[in-house]
């Protein structure tokens, strides 16, 4: 028996699948959703969890002060709650991929396929978590990650998932 995919979800996918606002947000729900029924591990980079979490909570308040004008005090709780929510279930569903020293030097040595410290450091938790794909919306990383690991979006990793279980 062949053992489950492991797929590094960049933090773009986990915000979109979660704010339904966003531009790729279906996508990026289906895809966590038909992932976890197909049975694949789900890995997310340890160190984008606050950059989730800012972002979540940041546009939350954003969408409510774009439809009352203002964030009053319940609203800005209920924006807090809703972006530990997310965390939260990123936890339940996913393993966080740690870094450490280790993964900042293959980073930077990343940085002649790839200019972005942020995304080389995702790049070095693929390697150190043997992730077979990672996937994020990031086009200019799933451009330039193809030399060091299979990026693919969302979208494209759906079709993989389906054609996994024709076989």
């Amino acid at each position: 028996m062949r053992r489950p995919l492991k797929l590094l979800v960049d933090c773009n996918v986990w915000i979109d699948s979660y704010m339904a606002l966003h531009r790729h947000h279906e996508e990026s729900l289906r895809f966590v959703n038909e992932a976890l029924n197909a049975g694949c591990e789900l890995l997310y980079g340890a160190s984008k969890l606050e950059t989730t979490f800012y972002v979540i909570h940041a546009d939350a308040k954003r969408v409510i002060r774009a439809d009352k004008g203002e964030v009053n005090e319940f609203d800005a709780e209920f924006a807090l709650r809703f972006a530990w929510a997310c965390v939260e279930n990123m936890e339940e569903i996913a393993t966080a991929v740690a870094v450490d020293a280790s993964d900042l030097w293959l980073a930077r040595k990343y940085r002649r396929f790839h200019k972005d410290l942020e995304d080389n450091v995702l790049l070095a938790s693929a390697h150190r978590s043997e992730a077979d794909y990672v996937v994020t919306w990031d086009e200019a990383l799933l451009r330039d990650a193809s030399a060091l690991v299979r990026a693919v979006t969302p979208t494209t990793m759906l079709t993989v998932l389906q054609s996994d279980d024709e076989e």
